[in-house]
C-alpha cells in the first residue's frame, strides 16, 4: 500500500533531481523509494551478520582511495624480468 509522504527539500535540488530523474524515466518518488528500500536492505543484512556471528567493517569510498595512497606499488614487470632471468639461467 503506498502513502503520501511530506518531504521539505530545498527547491533547487528538487529541480536538479528531477531533470535528472526525468532522463533515465524514473520519478522522484519511485527514486527515494528506491534508496530507502536499499537503506533497510543493509540494515537487515547488517543485522543478519550479527546474529551469525560474522564481523565484518564497512569501508568507505573514501577509506578505499585513503588506503590506496598508502599502498606499496609493486612493479610486476621488473618481477617477471627476474623471474624469467632466474629461468633462464637455470635451464641452460
Amino acid at each position: 500500500m503506498k502513502k503520501k509522504l511530506t518531504l521539505l527539500i530545498d527547491e533547487d535540488i528538487i529541480i536538479k533531481a528531477k531533470s535528472i530523474l526525468l532522463l533515465k524515466n524514473v520519478t522522484l518518488s519511485e527514486f527515494v523509494e528506491t534508496k530507502l528500500r536499499l537503506l533497510l536492505s543493509v540494515e537487515e543484512h547488517d543485522k543478519s551478520f550479527i546474529d551469525i556471528g560474522i564481523k565484518y567493517n564497512y569501508t568507505s569510498p573514501d577509506e578505499i582511495v585513503e588506503k590506496r595512497k598508502k599502498l606499496k606499488i609493486v612493479d610486476t614487470q621488473k618481477i617477471l624480468d627476474e623471474t624469467r632471468d632466474e629461468m633462464d639461467k637455470r635451464l641452460s
